[in-house]
């Protein structure tokens, strides 16, 4: 059950890095930052999962 909630959170956050782009009222670095940030977490979600489904 938290290997679901895990790929549910993962993908989520993956949807949200593709489809909401962050609004223009922040400067670019800080939009940049944000969206490695972001897609670091999701990837770290994703490295878990499948450490979870190989281990």
């Amino acid at each position: 059950m938290g290997y679901f909630l895990l790929l549910i959170l993962s993908l989520a956050i993956m949807i949200f890095l593709i489809r909401v782009p962050l609004t223009d009222r922040f400067p670019p670095a800080i939009r940049k930052m944000g969206v490695i940030f972001l897609a670091l977490i999701s990837l770290v979600f994703l490295a878990l999962l499948i450490a979870s489904f190989i281990g």
